[in-house]
């Protein structure tokens, strides 16, 4: 008799959700019926046009050829992955409202492949979310970002004095791997409180580990069966071989926090004080949550690597494409001394930093072109875009790349072209139309940060060294990771400038 009951509420629970479901999608298709897509299929919807994808490259590209054939007219197209419709959009109106909602805060089940690797800022939704985002946003302040200038500049001369073994040889190296050390001493510094020493260690790998690791994550979120149940992601073979890869972070992660209780000791600190680096945020959190030492690690891996790989790809880019342009190098050059003087050894100030207006153009033009290929959000309410109208539930893809390469837009899209950013070029551009680091509340909070950082370190490079390279910038090709990267290296070469010091 129990038997049966428990058979029949299982069944009504089964039949609820179904019909639950199916009166959702009528609503959903009614809403969005005026929005323009390839004719879906019953059952399967559109997912037959990404069933031979493989890499993040194919699904890319498939999505932005929906987008130009669909969406050409408002930068807004749908289509159907089984039951459930995909928003895709690259119109910054649109985008712009998406960004802004409180009803779009919410990240797209997509991101639960990357919950198998990490689990902080990047990934959480809700309560958990804001718990680990307010104390950044008070940390992360003009005030602290001003007291380590110093240290920027600091770590990259201490860099430039180790890559001054080139200079005799003019042999080609790898800028990535030298920047990805840098950015990694200063997130190490500046928001975990613990110096990590990795210019004068030079053992990273965490660049490969983390391109293998994203490699496994695009099958799993792509591929079937990964991409059907969670469960069975965690359990097969690519899963398993995530998590060997991911714990290499958080061990290192570990290192971090660890290395910070340490100091906090040395120091004398209280251990119950208030926050002054977000390591004693997250190790707060792990002590509250009493989580083992892989969470601990998985807690802070994100934030690690938000804050250290985004600047190591956009330093690499600004060296790299200055080495190309040379051209724009010299004029950055001329700004440097005009401002600082030829000494690559004096570090700038804020007020001096600010100054490089010909510098920022070129980073922001950087950011333009190697910015994330999109982000997704999942509606909690229904939002009004006011020519259309999005139902809650329903996902949403916000493709950024596309956005920053519309030639309605931008006037030479697929060209290094910094004068994009002068002040003439940015008035007649609409409103959100460049977000290198997206907009609303789960907006970037390192952008100060980054931009400061970056700054301090090309200025001191650039001082020192002039940077040469045979790569042309309309012949690259690139791979497709959490940015594009160039598909070979940064390969440049660098000789000493000669001042008169």
């Amino acid at each position: 008799m129990i038997a049966l009951i428990v058979l029949i509420l299982a069944v009504s629970l089964c039949l609820w959700y179904i019909i639950k479901y199916h009166l959702w999608t009528i609503r959903v298709s009614n809403m969005t019926s005026n929005i323009p897509g390839p004719k879906p299929l019953p059952i399967i919807g559109n997912a037959s046009i990404f069933a031979d994808m493989k890499t993040l490259q194919d699904v890319y590209e498939t999505i932005t050829s929906l987008l130009d054939k669909y969406g050409n007219a408002d930068g807004i197209a749908k289509v159907w992955l089984g039951p459930k419709p995909w928003i895709l959009l690259g119109n910054p109106k649109y985008i712009e409202i998406i960004l802004s909602s409180p009803d779009a805060l919410q990240k797209e089940e997509v991101y639960d492949r990357l919950g198998l690797f990490v689990n902080g800022l990047f990934v959480r939704n809700g309560r958990d979310w804001r718990e680990l985002r307010k104390p950044l946003d008070k940390l992360l302040t003009k005030k602290m970002i001003d007291s380590n200038i110093g240290m920027f500049h600091e770590k990259t001369v201490k860099l430039l004095k180790i890559l001054n073994k080139y200079t005799n040889t003019r042999n080609e190296f790898d800028l990535r791997h030298y920047m990805t050390n840098l950015a990694i001493d200063f997130i190490s510094v500046t928001t975990f409180g613990h110096d990590m020493n990795m210019i004068e260690k030079d053992e990273n790998n965490l660049k490969e580990t983390l391109e293998r690791i994203f490699e496994t994550i695009v099958k799993l979120v792509f591929e079937t069966p990964y991409n059907m149940w969670l469960t069975y992601a965690k359990i097969s073979i690519p899963g398993r071989r995530l998590k060997e890869l991911a714990k290499i972070y958080w061990r290192f992660c570990n290192e971090l926090l660890q290395g910070r209780l340490r100091n906090k000791k040395l120091l004398g600190e209280d251990i119950d004080a208030v926050p002054i680096y977000y390591s004693d945020v997250l190790i707060e959190k792990a002590t509250k949550d009493k989580l083992s030492l892989d969470e601990r690690g998985k807690l802070a891996t994100d934030f690690l690597i938000a804050g250290f790989d985004t600047s190591a790809v956009t330093l690499s880019y600004v060296l790299f494409i200055l080495a190309m342009f040379s051209e724009h190098q010299e004029a950055v050059y001329q700004e440097q001394i005009d401002i600082l003087g030829e000494d690559p050894e004096v570090a700038p100030t804020w007020e001096q930093l600010s100054k490089m207006e010909y510098l920022t153009r070129i980073i922001k033009e950087v950011m333009r072109l190697y910015c994330p290929l999109g982000i997704f959000r999942k509606l909690t309410n229904d939002i009004d875009l006011g020519d259309y109208k999005l139902p809650k539930g329903i996902a949403i893809n916000l493709m950024f790349y596309k956005l920053h390469t519309n030639p309605k837009i931008w006037s030479h899209p697929n060209e290094f072209y910094p004068d994009h950013f002068l002040p003439e070029e940015m008035a007649n551009r609409p409103k959100g139309s460049y977000l290198p680091f997206s907009l609303g509340p789960r907006s970037c909070p390192g952008s100060v940060y980054a931009m400061i950082s970056i700054k301090t370190a090309v200025s001191a490079a650039i001082r020192r060294y002039k940077f040469e390279t045979d790569m042309k910038f309309e012949k690259l090709e690139y791979k497709y990771n959490f940015l594009l990267e160039p598909a070979e290296a940064y390969s440049v070469r660098i000789s000493e400038r000669k001042t008169n010091c």
